[in-house]
């Protein structure tokens, strides 16, 4: 029930039904994690990126929420952590075009030009279009 209301946007019940959940069972993985997406909702980025990532320590992360979670932490300039995430979702789906795109990005911020070139690379390879981008 609180994933169908944070999917229909009513982040408040989602975080109600969620936290009431997490009353009961505190490390309940499913939980942190969707109360994370609430948090980063509302505009708790910070709050919401570090329950996350505490969660998935427990529980595995799908690749898109991998996928966005690595834009987060680079729109943050945390470029490390960045490459953590966009190196678990490309695990998960090596033709998740974007996150290789992202992925160049955050190696490059980091001096890693080649590794950003390759991925970068890989990237256009998948999507041609992202050439453009």
């Amino acid at each position: 029930e609180a994933r169908a209301s944070y999917a229909a946007g009513r982040l408040g019940e989602a975080r109600r039904l969620t936290e009431a959940v997490l009353a009961r069972a505190p490390a309940n993985a499913g939980a942190q994690l969707l109360l994370g997406l609430v948090e980063i909702a509302e505009g708790e980025a910070r709050a919401g990126l570090e329950r996350i990532e505490a969660a998935a320590r427990h529980a595995p992360v799908p690749a898109p929420l991998c996928l966005h979670l690595g834009e987060l932490r680079f729109a943050g300039r945390d470029f490390a952590r960045s490459v953590a995430w966009l190196e678990r979702a490309l695990a998960q789906d090596p033709g998740l075009a974007p996150a290789w795109c992202r992925m160049g990005n955050a190696l490059r911020m980091l001096g890693r030009s080649a590794e950003a070139e390759q991925a970068f690379r890989r990237g256009i390879a998948i999507a041609p279009s992202l050439e453009d981008a």
